[in-house]
């Protein structure tokens, strides 16, 4: 139903992480884990709402899920 894109260069044997936000659709979903990808912009708490963060948004244009981007042109118009 999607594809995950890289938005940068990946070296051989890098790890990789990815934005629970692009995909995580049920509002209720609450980790029981924090988030320790060590990026500046983590923010440690992953929920179902992320998605729901204008600068998210901003930040992943068009890339989340299409039911995901469906909600979000939803939301905003």
């Amino acid at each position: 139903a999607f594809t995950l894109v890289a938005r940068r260069d990946i070296k051989s044997g890098e790890e990789l992480t990815v934005d629970y936000a692009l995909f995580e659709a049920d509002e209720d979903y609450i980790a029981k884990w924090d988030c320790n990808c060590g990026s500046p912009l983590c923010r440690k708490e992953i929920t179902g709402k992320d998605w729901r963060l204008l600068k998210l948004q901003k930040r992943y244009k068009n890339h989340f899920t299409p039911l995901l981007n469906k909600h979000i042109k939803k939301l905003n118009s």
